[in-house]
């Protein structure tokens, strides 16, 4: 049983560096970050209720 040689790593490609965002695009990425942690945790409390309730 041979093990497969580490592969080499690649270089990261250029799109990886970081790009500065603009206002909106930090605004619209918080919203969509709430609106998801909202619904996750509303799921977890309907499953809670429903599981237990």
């Amino acid at each position: 049983m041979t093990q497969a040689p580490p592969a080499a790593p690649s270089p990261p490609p250029a799109s990886a560096a970081p790009t500065e965002i603009t206002e909106n695009q930090a605004i619209m990425r918080a919203w969509v970050l709430f609106t998801v942690l909202f619904v996750v945790v509303i799921g977890l409390l309907w499953a809670l209720h429903s599981h237990y309730g």
